[in-house]
């Protein structure tokens, strides 16, 4: 049986060797919708997450609670059941990816692990304005370790995130494929 799903990777540096599909991956990857989207962050050589879409409805109660605290009444135009690092949580985005949006990640329990807002350019430090460029999108990143922007250029494929003080600079790039996932018969 042969399925197919929509596929967002997300690579952080080169690869240069195919490693492992973890098992959880596998089994995310055959859950997935056919025409779903599934999300696979790789980072060197080695998958350091994976998101697969769900409903609101779908998140535990604190968690909704606090999703829906953080970003209103308005229901999320995307949410994701997220593993990274061994931990699962939920991820919410409201608004136009092409413009003002904010997002937030909490963990089953509600405990907020990243806020994500845009802000305009002429709000951004100095350091930070030298690395923007030509990025038509600049939003704000609160979470774990120092407050961070992420910016997108005209194409939303690459984006570039660095700290506040224009240091811990690394790009980002998403690739929208295909997955095809192949098992023997028994």
């Amino acid at each position: 049986m042969l399925l197919r799903s929509s596929i967002l990777v997300v690579v952080l540096a080169s690869c240069s060797a195919a490693p492992v599909i973890p098992a959880e991956v596998q089994a995310a990857i055959w859950r997935a919708p056919a025409g779903g989207q599934l999300r696979i962050e790789i980072e060197g050589k080695h998958i350091r997450g994976w998101s697969e879409p769900c409903g609101i409805d779908d998140v535990p109660r604190r968690a909704r609670f606090a999703i829906e605290s953080i970003l209103g009444a308005e229901n999320p135009t995307v949410v994701l059941r997220t593993w990274h690092s061994d931990s699962m949580s939920y991820y919410a985005f409201v608004g136009d990816p092409e413009g003002v949006h904010r997002s937030v990640r909490v963990d089953p329990d509600g405990v907020v692990i990243e806020r994500v807002h845009t802000v305009e350019r002429a709000e951004l430090p100095p350091a930070v304005a030298q690395r923007s460029g030509d990025a038509r999108v600049v939003a704000f990143v609160q979470g774990d370790g120092p407050n961070r922007f992420r910016m997108w250029s005209t194409d939303r494929q690459v984006y570039v995130e660095c700290t506040e003080d224009g240091s811990d600079y690394r790009e980002v790039r998403e690739v929208a494929g295909v997955v095809r996932a192949v098992r023997a018969a028994h």
